[in-house]
């Protein structure tokens, strides 16, 4: 059994990354941080383990820096079992405090995805794909955009679709702070896939 993440914060900037890492604009179908509702799910964090499969072998792969949670979730559905998502049990969790320490963790979540991507031989998931596809697509018009600058309307676009998710969080929990996300989901929908892709080109070479 596992726990619902539910991101709390002390300070505005953290309030404001709360609220994006409980949004689909900002994590997709991620389940264990929407929670929802209760079920089996892909993966989940805090979890409860059957002692059973303790003793079956199956725990964290201590060569993981991150992402050995995902890394476990996995084996434990190879195993034939499965992780269950409790939702009237969530853990409070205080999110990152600036731009800096976000962005080095979603680059730490990306480069962990990566290697466990390729331990197990899996794919990508639609939404861990689009971010790959938004990156290329924003880098794409950003340079672009020298040369022919109509290419820069897909980044105005990107921005005004961004601040428009900011400013309806911020209306619906009454927080000007959520405002703010504007600022904190570029940052997870960029550092995420960078991170991937680094941690994909060095285990390559």
């Amino acid at each position: 059994m596992t726990y619902a993440d539910a991101p709390v914060g002390e300070t505005c900037f953290q309030r404001a990354i709360a609220f994006a890492q409980n949004s689909p604009v900002g994590v997709g179908r991620s389940l264990y941080r929407l929670g929802t509702k209760s079920g089996f799910v892909d993966h989940g964090k805090h979890g409860a383990f059957r002692r059973a499969l303790l003793e079956r072998g199956l725990l964290y792969d201590e060569s993981f820096a991150i992402n050995e949670d995902v890394e476990l979730s996995h084996r434990i559905w190879k195993s034939g079992s499965g992780v269950w998502l409790e939702h009237d049990l969530a853990v409070g969790y205080y999110p990152r405090k600036g731009l800096g320490a976000l962005a080095r963790q979603y680059y730490r979540y990306g480069a962990g995805r990566a290697r466990t991507l390729m331990k197990h031989r899996m794919s990508l998931k639609p939404r861990q794909g689009a971010t790959l596809a938004l990156l290329t697509a924003n880098m794409a018009s950003f340079v672009g955009g020298f040369f022919w600058p109509p290419l820069w309307l897909m980044l105005m676009a990107y921005g005004a679709a961004v601040a428009a998710a900011a400013s309806l969080g911020a209306a619906k929990r009454r927080d000007p702070c959520v405002l703010l996300a504007a600022l904190a989901l570029p940052v997870m929908h960029h550092a995420w896939p960078i991170g991937w892709l680094v941690g994909r080109c060095a285990k390559a070479s």
